[in-house]
């Protein structure tokens, strides 16, 4: 688990990379700086909009490397953990300890939750991405800097249930 490279296709390669891409001369980076950090917060974002996408059949691709997937795997098991205990801490059929815990080296049972986090990942990219790059057509860094704002706000309500100042 998380021991080889994670590839994004088609249209959420272009969409992981262009939330990775520089977005003038004067800022000089994107609102990323690796495609593992777009990996690694996806499956939450996924999961706090309950947003799940399906993976894209095109030929772009964008990739995490196996090396870095393997440097960071604590990382993403507490993330693969935390999806996987929030999806089904209230499902008496399904004992969310055995699928976050004890599964990580038995493959072909944790299959089809390892599709379902994927789902989540690719989710949660499709919202990051949709949030800062379409919400209200923008047409300007300025625009996309607001949008990201607005979108971490909304964040801020949907997890701690209130609106106000950041700081």
């Amino acid at each position: 688990m998380f021991d080889k490279e994670y590839v994004f296709y088609g249209k959420h390669a272009k969409m992981a990379d262009k939330l990775k891409a520089k977005l003038d001369d004067e800022i000089g980076r994107g609102f990323f700086s690796t495609i593992y950090e777009i990996y690694q917060v996806a499956p939450i974002v996924g999961l706090i909009y309950s947003r799940k996408g399906k993976r894209d059949k095109g030929s772009e691709t964008t990739k995490v490397f196996a090396d870095k997937m393997m440097n960071e795997k604590e990382n993403l098991l507490f993330n693969y953990r935390n999806v996987m205990l929030n999806l089904y801490h209230d499902n008496s059929q399904v004992d969310a300890m055995k699928i976050a815990f004890r599964l990580d080296h038995k493959d072909g049972e944790r299959e089809e939750y390892d599709k379902l986090y994927d789902a989540y990942v690719l989710g949660g990219l499709e919202e990051i991405y949709e949030r800062i790059f379409e919400h209200e057509n923008p047409s300007t860094v300025d625009d996309y800097i607001m949008n990201l704002y607005e979108f971490i706000e909304d964040l801020n309500v949907r997890l701690y249930g209130f609106t106000g100042n950041l700081e």
